[in-house]
């Protein structure tokens, strides 16, 4: 039998799970489908902040319980779709309000969904991103950019 069509991970016991990558504290529950779900009643919501006029709110609520794990590609990209429908539809002089009222893990999170919405320009203004990602990166330092760019964990 040749070597190349040996399945290494297959033998050894500490073999990757891509489950590997979610927080300690989560536990994947949901179905796709139920992400899926979730993911559009909080796209829901967020529309409704952004009529009322809740910038802070609408960020928050976009920040929300990220769709991480194995097979949630359209929740994930519903849920990209929503962060940066809410960052395109903030005015430049709320960005700074609103970025000093995020946690520390909303803000990494944030700079993540950033760095997605620039991997897909397609409909996507890199112009009002910049001016998030300015204003982030002046209060959070280069920090929050490294994390982002070491946790295997995507949104």
């Amino acid at each position: 039998m040749s070597f190349r069509k040996i399945d290494i991970d297959a033998l050894e016991a500490e073999a990757f799970q891509s489950s590997d990558y979610l927080p300690e504290t989560a536990q994947v529950k949901e179905t796709p489908e139920e992400a899926l779900s979730l993911a559009e009643a909080r796209q829901g919501d967020v529309r409704n902040l952004l009529q009322r006029g809740d910038a802070v709110g609408a960020v928050k609520r976009a920040l929300q319980d990220p769709p991480y794990g194995p097979d949630r590609d359209q929740s994930k990209n519903t849920s990209c779709k929503t962060v940066l429908e809410v960052l395109m539809g903030t005015r430049s002089s709320e960005i700074a309000g609103i970025v000093e009222q995020l946690d520390t893990d909303e803000r990494d999170l944030l700079i993540k969904y950033l760095y997605r919405g620039w991997s897909s320009p397609k409909g996507v203004h890199c112009g009002p991103l910049l001016t998030w990602h300015e204003k982030l990166i002046e209060v959070t330092g280069t920090g929050s950019i490294v994390r982002a760019l070491t946790d295997r964990r995507t949104v």
